[in-house]
């Protein structure tokens, strides 16, 4: 049974998006001319987001349980469990836990991709099969 609500698995894969597409500045420093580099400086820096912060105080407000379904969705979203598989993957998480669930998701490439995945087959399960 899932424990965190639609509204709020909408809204992480939503801020999941954003951050994911940030990427580190790989020139810092470069000196160039932004009109010449197309500005590639300034959309790579993502200077003045703090979706990073927003995203992890998020997930670090939520009850145990939710952050569990979280991580639980992930995994079925990349196919290392199947959705029949959903209170395992949440035993497997809390069995393995050893850092925060912020830290361990948003070090996961393409999170968004795999909550949104995790969630399509989920919903599709019927009630009477969990």
């Amino acid at each position: 049974m899932i424990n965190i609500s639609t509204d709020k698995l909408e809204a992480i894969i939503m801020m999941a998006r954003e951050y994911d597409a940030l990427t580190p500045s790989t020139d810092p420093n470069s000196g160039s001319n932004p009109i010449d580099d197309g500005q590639i400086d300034v959309l790579e820096s993502g200077q003045g987001s703090n979706i990073d912060n927003e995203l992890k105080n998020y997930i670090d407000g939520l009850r145990e349980d939710e952050q569990l379904d979280l991580v639980a969705l992930t995994w079925i979203g990349r196919g290392t469990y199947e959705p029949e598989d959903f209170e395992e993957a949440k035993q497997t998480a809390t069995a393995e836990r050893t850092a925060p669930t912020s830290d361990y998701l948003m070090g996961i490439p393409l999170l968004a991709d795999y909550l949104a995945q995790g969630l399509a087959v989920i919903d599709r399960i019927p009630e009477d099969e969990d």
